[in-house]
């Protein structure tokens, strides 16, 4: 009879398992990626659109949030939440105290940016579909000198990123990456960018003049 019993309990578990009832709560999205919610705000992402604000209350009124071309994932760090946008290759992140946030880029130039995750002010995100890299987003930003020996120390093996400049007109992030990796082709239709080698060498393809290969002291501009 216990054995009885015990079947009995696990086929009605499985049954109402089965028939469990779901709510629509916005519709029409093209491939929906990220969901969070804060109070009756609810903010999602499209795989080929934007990051998406609406009322939970009237998930009618939508507005866009931050401008993008495809949102992977976010991730909740303070009042910060910050947004991994895939093919512009790039992690930004909104204040949501502001009623009308503003992005802010926290690192760009990356190659396919996936997951992420944020401990200790430490950045972890997925890149390129091959490896997990890291930035520290606090400790070495708008220093009058850094240190690069005391950042290697800190974050060890590649690949890893640590911004080191920030303001409303420029921004710099020094990058360490293993033999053979890189970014995607990509642009910045927004902004300039430029790349000074500190150590080792790096091959560019550039449109419309082709391969340029760099080494330490030089640029890419």
């Amino acid at each position: 009879m216990k054995r009885f019993y015990i079947f009995t309990t696990l086929l009605l578990l499985s049954f109402f398992k089965l028939n469990a009832q779901t709510t629509d709560v916005i519709t029409n999205i093209d491939r929906p990626t990220s969901v969070f919610v804060d109070g009756n705000d609810i903010y999602f992402g499209s795989h080929w659109g934007s990051l998406y604000k609406a009322d939970i209350t009237s998930p009618q009124n939508q507005s866009t949030i931050i401008a993008a071309i495809g949102v992977y994932r976010t991730f909740l760090y303070g009042n910060d939440l910050y947004v991994s946008q895939w093919y512009q290759g790039k992690i930004s992140k909104i204040d949501l105290t502001q009623s009308s946030p503003s992005p802010v880029d926290v690192i760009t130039g990356l190659s396919v940016p996936t997951g992420i995750f944020i401990q200790d002010d430490i950045l972890y995100f997925g890149e390129d579909e091959t490896s997990i890299s890291k930035i520290d987003i606090n400790e070495f930003v708008n220093l009058n000198s850094v240190s690069l020996e005391k950042i290697k120390k800190k974050f060890g093996k590649a690949p890893w990123a640590s911004r080191v400049a920030f303001n409303d007109r420029f921004g710099a992030v020094l990058i360490c990456q293993n033999p053979g990796e890189g970014n995607r082709k990509h642009y910045h239709p927004d902004a300039d960018e430029c790349w000074f080698i500190v150590e080792g060498e790096w091959e560019w393809f550039i449109e419309g003049t082709g391969v340029k290969k760099v080494k330490a002291n030089e640029e890419v501009a």
